[in-house]
């Protein structure tokens, strides 16, 4: 049955405000426990191994991150399906089972909304799937729940997963852990804030433009986008339902708040053999990686496209001073070809005009950080040419306006072209990065910004360049947090010429 949206929010709403007070009531019946702060403030690879060697109870982990997820649930809205109950449920049945411990045991975690849990909604805050029950487990949740750990929730998305503020008119926004009237980032931002807020000791999320990235920047932890078709991506709800994929692929990924986690998760997922089951999954087992002696180090602040805040920029000169303290070579670069590589990246991903996008939204109402892609990319092109020719003399720089031009529906002839620029760029960093430089990793921004407050991501989501460039070059990328100076700064607000005072100028 497809609901209106008036239906569905009703629906939803009423849902989850039941399973939040069951979850409540449940958790007042069970005393806290001693350990609760050190259950808290410990690594997933911590509680697994306490929970396996008989020191802690699952019932005692889960419970500690359920009082805490309630808590700051309400305070930041990230919680979407509430499975606390069953969680508990869960725990008891494992402290019951002693022989049976896994990798992940007693660990509990989150998922992000788009990951199918039987019996449940991945509605991603949209109508038409808010009475949509998964028949199955995605393949992630299974291999989760198959090592021991314990799902408590699922946690908000923006609306069409292809913003980096986690706001739909369904659950609504989500705060930052930090500062709730700030961004948790998106679209894996409720488990970013989830994650920040220590509500959850691990966490799943996805990545088709820097997803799994912005939340860990803007809400701290750690995160990895893994290369195309790494991690399984069946059970996952994609976009893809109503079009063909036309060029960039969507990816699954570990979120945690420790890096050995995101180890811990990595190691445990591919131990699982996923293609197995999941055939857009390629056959590589997991392969640790020993760096030996000096490594080699390419940075870079400036991407040539966006502009880089003071903050952003000492993270990653403080990053590679202390590498070179620890004697490993730093060599700053200049990214090439990167305003070529934005074009490309937005032609491929708006290359049916977002109409598909459009239709799946139906009669549901916009957000405002979705209005550049649901407005401009249907429009037809000579429209599109006609404002860019307007709005170049408004803006007096090119860089939006080309964007502008490119983004929308493209002809067999032109995605042609543009999968051949795609493999073409692929190929220059090979040569010209990788193989010239001699290089181990890429130290870069994450993205130009810290966290910027509610509503002002509508105007500068094309300035995440450093983030999608490596979507498009298909590399892995993985988030590292650096230091929390003060959570008082300085903000600029948004208004005319946002977004062009935020680029290097375009000829």
């Amino acid at each position: 049955m497809t609901l209106t949206f008036e239906q569905a929010l009703a629906k939803k709403t009423s849902e989850r405000t039941l399973a939040l007070a069951k979850a409540s009531e449940a958790l007042a019946a069970i005393p806290s426990s001693a350990y609760d702060g050190e259950i808290l403030a410990a690594s997933a690879k911590t509680i697994a191994d306490k929970c396996r060697a008989g020191e802690w109870k699952a019932i005692e982990t889960v419970a500690a991150f359920a009082r805490k997820a309630l808590e700051q649930h309400a305070r930041l809205n990230f919680i979407t399906e509430c499975m606390i109950v069953e969680a508990l449920d869960k725990a008891r049945q494992q402290d019951a089972n002693p022989d049976k411990r896994g990798k992940l045991q007693g660990v509990p975690c989150s998922i992000k909304d788009q990951f199918d849990v039987r019996g449940l909604d991945s509605s991603v805050g949209i109508s038409r799937y808010c009475d949509d029950p998964a028949s199955n487990d995605a393949v992630l949740v299974s291999s989760l729940r198959r090592n021991g750990a314990i799902i408590m929730f699922k946690t908000n998305v923006p609306q069409t997963l292809m913003t980096n503020e986690s706001s739909n008119p369904i659950f609504g926004k989500t705060g930052n852990p930090a500062n709730p009237d700030y961004t948790c980032g998106g679209s894996s931002g409720g488990e970013g804030a989830s994650l920040g807020s220590g509500s959850s000791a691990l966490g799943i999320g996805t990545d088709i433009a820097g997803s799994l990235r912005y939340p860990t920047h803007f809400s701290g932890g750690y995160s990895l986008k893994p290369s195309e078709d790494r991690w399984p991506r069946k059970g996952m709800f994609d976009f893809d339902r109503s079009a063909e994929n036309l060029g960039i692929k969507p990816v699954s990924g570990p979120m945690g708040r420790f890096v050995e986690d995101i180890e811990l998760l990595w190691q445990v997922v591919l131990e699982d053999e996923p293609w197995l089951v999941d055939s857009s999954t390629l056959q590589i087992p997991h392969r640790k990686y020993e760096a030996k002696g000096r490594q080699r180090f390419a940075y870079y602040v400036d991407d040539t496209f966006s502009k880089v805040s003071p903050a952003c920029r000492r993270a990653v000169e403080e990053a590679v001073a202390a590498l070179r303290a620890q004697g490993h070579i730093c060599e700053e670069i200049v990214p090439p070809r990167v305003s070529e590589a934005v074009h490309c990246f937005v032609a491929l991903t708006s290359a049916d005009g977002n109409v598909g996008m459009k239709k799946l939204l139906g009669k549901d109402p916009w957000e405002r950080n979705v209005a550049m892609e649901m407005v401009f990319p249907p429009l037809p092109r000579f429209v599109r040419q006609l404002l860019g020719f307007a709005l170049d003399g408004y803006f007096k720089d090119r860089q939006f306006t080309d964007l502008l031009r490119i983004c929308g529906k493209q002809s067999w002839d032109e995605l042609s072209k543009w999968n051949w620029t795609r493999s073409d760029l692929k190929q220059h960093w090979l040569d010209n990065i990788w193989r010239a430089g001699g290089f181990d990793a890429i130290i870069c921004p994450v993205y130009p910004l810290p966290a910027v407050k509610h509503g002002e991501t509508r105007e500068i989501l094309p300035v995440a360049t450093t983030t999608y460039l490596y979507n498009l070059l298909d590399y892995p990328a993985g988030v590292i947090p650096s230091k929390m100076r003060s959570r008082a700064r300085t903000h600029t607000k948004a208004g005319k010429g946002y977004f062009t005072r935020l680029c290097i100028k375009g000829s």
